[in-house]
């Protein structure tokens, strides 16, 4: 009998597949991977509205996730941009509105930050690194300073764009590919990516660590709108 784990190791069979090739041949996947043909091709089918290579792979390892998959297995078979794409996924299925690379600018000074994902009164702005080392010491540290830096500036420019009286807490966030030494320094939650489900179940959480405030617009989010799938948070449970 086909278990759940049968089919996590199936989509990651594909997923590893299109990452070494750079493309799709469903039969010389079939004679190379450890997974009947019609298991293949239904996996295959959900990805007839993908426009790109790149767009198959983050649909694939949300996929396999859901499946029951390891997020740090899934995300080593991803790019560095393509595990941001992961993460902003992720988040919206999460419940939040979310874009990658946001880029701003405010008082003269720019930052880009990784990943924004916004609810009513809670916004993350998420750093991703994908490095094939744990975080930890003085590289740490000064990746946490520059997130709580440049979420003092996602504050400002936000207040500039969309000041009003309404709450709005923002927290930056570290996701890495392996474990941290540290998972909290100086209030900055730094969450490695095979924990990511379990964060974004407890996201609340981030409030007892470094936030900032800032008093928006009620409607402050609808500029994201257009990028939120509004899908189910129990795939990820």
């Amino acid at each position: 009998m086909k278990t759940s784990s049968d089919r996590s190791k199936y989509y990651e069979a594909v997923l590893a597949y299109i990452s070494q090739r750079g493309e799709l041949n469903i039969q010389e996947l079939a004679n190379t991977a450890p997974a009947p043909l019609e298991e293949l091709q239904a996996i295959v089918s959900s990805l007839s509205s993908e426009t790109n290579i790149s767009a198959a792979k983050v649909s694939l390892a949300i996929d396999a996730v859901a499946n029951g998959s390891d997020p740090q297995t899934v995300a080593r078979f991803l790019s560095w941009r393509e595990m941001e794409d992961f993460i902003a996924e992720a988040c919206r299925r999460a419940g939040f509105l979310s874009r990658t690379s946001f880029r701003l600018t405010v008082d003269g000074k720019r930052a880009e930050v990784d990943v924004l994902a916004a609810g009513s009164s809670l916004c993350l702005a998420v750093d991703c690194k994908r490095w094939s080392k744990s975080l930890s010491g003085q590289t740490l540290r000064k990746i946490v300073e520059k997130s709580l830096h440049r979420t003092m500036l996602l504050k400002n420019y936000l207040e500039k764009r969309f000041g009003g009286d309404h709450l709005v807490f923002l927290a930056p966030v570290v996701i890495s590919l392996y474990e941290p030494s540290e998972r909290v320094v100086s209030g900055v939650f730094v969450v490695p990516i095979h924990s990511i489900r379990g964060f974004l179940t407890s996201v609340e959480n981030v409030l007892a660590g470094a936030v900032y405030s800032a008093y928006l617009k009620p409607d402050w989010t609808r500029w994201l709108e257009g990028d939120n799938l509004n899908q189910s948070l129990e795939k990820w449970r």
